[in-house]
């Protein structure tokens, strides 16, 4: 074994196992450091992002709760709008007031939207009604 190595070190030209061995234990030292500081990090990063949570999630379930309240009264707008504009639309055509081919595509789309979304029986019937007389 000790004829081994000293082939191997005459081998390297030069350097000798020790310091080879010097390196090595170095770079294992270097490494263990660079795991080290790495793992404390990620504590640290858990540490902060749960304190972070914790103290913050009162204000994200506020403000999702005034953004959910928004939202179902953008929703309520909308459909008194589309409500409105049903309501106008066949109110003209009760008037014997004839839509052109845009006009009635446009109703169309929007008496969808709003029977899709549930809207209320009346707006239906009264679409039946002038769909029987002819008027639609």
């Amino acid at each position: 074994m000790t004829q081994s190595l000293l082939v191997l070190s005459a081998q390297i030209e030069g350097i000798t196992v020790g310091q080879i061995l010097i390196v090595l234990t170095v770079l294992g030292s270097i490494w263990a450091g660079v795991s080290k500081v790495r793992k404390a990090f990620e504590s640290f990063k858990r540490t902060i992002n749960g304190w972070v949570v914790d103290e913050l999630k009162p204000e994200f379930v506020s403000i999702k709760d005034r953004l959910d309240a928004l939202e179902a009264r953008n929703e309520r707008q909308d459909m008194d709008n589309v409500k409105n504009y049903l309501v106008l639309f066949l109110a003209d055509l009760e008037r014997n007031e004839k839509p052109d081919e845009v006009e009635l595509l446009r109703f169309e789309e929007q008496f969808k939207y709003y029977t899709d979304k549930g809207g209320n029986s009346y707006i239906r019937r009264k679409y039946k009604k002038l769909k029987d007389e002819g008027k639609l």
